[in-house]
């Protein structure tokens, strides 16, 4: 269960290192094309903060992180 959750947090990371690999490299094929964009694409780490009160008053935070190109 503990590696299960260990390789599934991980997911997020490599999936955006694959991302922005695949992105340099159509950059470096096609520079003329992204030499003309409005602005370059960045990535936006994101998080968010939940509080849930418990039924016995007690509290339970909750973070979520994401990331995006923008």
């Amino acid at each position: 269960d503990v590696a299960i959750s260990n390789v599934l947090g991980q997911v997020p990371d490599t999936f955006m290192n694959m991302l922005s690999k695949e992105k340099d490299t159509l950059v470096k094929m096609f520079p003329d094309l992204f030499a003309h964009m409005r602005s370059q694409s960045t990535l936006i780490p994101a998080s968010t903060t939940e509080v849930i009160t418990n039924p016995d008053g007690s509290t339970t935070t909750r973070v979520r992180s994401s990331k995006s190109y923008r």
